[in-house]
């Protein structure tokens, strides 16, 4: 059967056809068959089926005229913005620990390493004169920052290869776990307020762009979405 959609709502993904014999009918996106989502007034193509809600539109095909699809960028990432579901701005509370670098008294310089290291105890031996913040931090969980509240985390030190140096570790994946490291204070705690834009998609696509991470101004992608989704 024929008809055109009469009403469609993107964000509850349903609506109604007015079929070629008058009547009306409802559809769920569920039923599309095809990729593009259906606009008013649009032709479509449709079988009838028995629904809850009475006589319902099922295998529901788009004819021909479907509005040239329209992507919308994300950094790298790009989203049919017929797609999207739903979309807005948010705040996140994240928790971050410092991160030192040791300092090779021999020239006085900073050296570091690929990986990070947590301090637990040995014979390593750091004093504070060892080490500096350079202004880095490690993104770590609730959970972590809760274990610095209490002293019960570790400095997190990248360590420099200083010649002839005694360090008991091991590789597990990229943390070197070294021994006999003072505990982290409160000082070593930097908490943030970080503002993100979320994007839904129907197909059941979450993505978070944060501002600090995102590579474009997610206030302005926000004003672009609802200005194209409108």
């Amino acid at each position: 059967m024929l008809g055109k959609v009469k009403m469609f709502d993107s964000q509850k993904g349903f609506g109604f056809i007015r079929a070629e014999d008058g009547e009306e009918y409802f559809f769920h996106v569920s039923k599309l068959k095809s990729s593009e989502l259906p606009y008013i007034n649009c032709s479509v193509e449709f079988e009838l089926a028995i629904s809850e809600k009475g006589p319902a539109a099922t295998n529901i095909y788009l004819k021909g005229n479907a509005e040239t699809a329209k992507f919308i960028r994300f950094g790298d990432n790009r989203i049919k913005g017929s797609n999207i579901k739903d979309y807005g701005l948010s705040t996140k509370r994240a928790y971050y620990q410092k991160v030192y670098n040791v300092v090779d008294t021999t020239t006085s310089t900073v050296k570091s390493i690929d990986f990070f290291v947590k301090l637990a105890g040995g014979d390593l031996n750091l004093s504070s004169s060892d080490y500096t913040y350079g202004g880095d931090n490690l993104e770590i969980t609730e959970s972590e920052a809760k274990e610095i509240q209490n002293g019960r985390r570790r400095i997190l030190i990248f360590p420099s290869r200083r010649k002839n140096e005694k360090a008991d570790y091991h590789i597990d994946g990229k943390k070197v776990i070294f021994s006999n490291a003072k505990a982290a204070t409160k000082d070593d705690l930097v908490v943030k307020d970080i503002r993100y834009l979320f994007v839904t998609t129907f197909q059941g696509d979450n993505y978070q762009y944060y501002e600090d991470l995102a590579g474009f101004d997610i206030h302005q992608k926000s004003l672009e979405l609802d200005n194209s989704l409108s």
